[in-house]
């Protein structure tokens, strides 16, 4: 199984607690291997995954204007152009690692069964039974299926990739799924994620940000996995409550209070793999 991260300086605390609480719970680390894309400071995060792990499989790139000019740069002024053009105020969907993730596969050469995973969750089970959900052709994503176009604000059709929505479609939050690397690369995800950013600077087919890019390439390819692999919204009062999280596979700290500010919610689960 192979786990990828996109992540900057911003969330590095979080990402080492995610990784602890993987192999904290995993029955058999050896098949796993960890990949870090980061925008910056290769060396120190391979520093401190050689401090705080023993014995992990993992593998570190720098995602910039130096190491990667090309793809940087097309990020780079995707962001800047959209954000002039339709004036969106949450820096997350601006975050070019946010959107970096679409050359996971492509940079590292990854192959088989992967998942991507923000660095605001902790996993309390054995990640490995993610593989008990078999991917297809058909079905080359798994996801948790709890989103709808609410949340996308998809249009009803793209012509431009033969898409016409279907106004009962239910999407997942991208902070969670496993997807199969050989389908992406026989399909030229990448290349797709590219054409769609591309498109929505023409005119607008969805709303900013990676969970509905992620989705449109997925679109009615995705495999309903357990509601407890992404129980989400512990960064906001969202009505969760202990038996919630206890039962959860995944925490998902989905909203402004992330467990380590100080105005954070639901601490206690976050604390106990904490890495200081």
């Amino acid at each position: 199984m192979n786990i990828l991260f996109s992540i900057d300086d911003y969330a590095d605390i979080a990402l080492y607690t995610t990784i602890h609480s993987i192999i904290k719970n995993c029955s058999d680390i050896s098949k796993i291997k960890f990949y870090l894309l980061v925008n910056e400071n290769k060396e120190k995060y391979i520093k401190h995954m050689k401090i705080y792990f023993n014995n992990i499989q993992f593998e570190i790139l720098e995602f910039n204007n130096l190491t990667f000019p090309k793809k940087y740069n097309l990020l780079e002024n995707y962001l800047k152009t959209i954000d002039s053009k339709y004036n969106y105020g949450f820096k997350i969907h601006r975050n070019i690692m946010n959107y970096a993730r679409i050359f996971l596969i492509e940079l590292f050469d990854i192959e088989g069964v992967c998942v991507y995973l923000d660095t605001d969750i902790i996993v309390q089970k054995d990640i490995l039974k993610l593989l008990d959900y078999s991917l297809t052709d058909k079905y080359p994503c798994g996801a948790v299926l709890n989103r709808t176009n609410n949340h996308f604000k998809f249009s009803k059709s793209i012509p431009e990739i033969n898409f016409i929505l279907d106004e009962n479609y239910i999407g997942f939050n991208t902070g969670v799924y496993i997807f199969d690397a050989t389908y992406w690369k026989k399909n030229d995800l990448t290349l797709l994620c590219i054409r769609i950013l591309n498109i929505n600077l023409k005119k607008q087919i969805m709303q900013i940000g990676t969970q509905p890019l992620i989705n449109l390439i997925f679109y009615k390819k995705v495999k309903k996995i357990n509601l407890n692999w992404n129980v989400s919204g512990a960064g906001w009062k969202s009505g969760l409550r202990d038996e919630n999280l206890q039962e959860a596979n995944i925490i998902h700290w989905g909203g402004r209070q992330k467990p380590w500010l100080e105005n954070g919610l639901w601490k206690k689960y976050w604390n106990k793999y904490r890495i200081s």
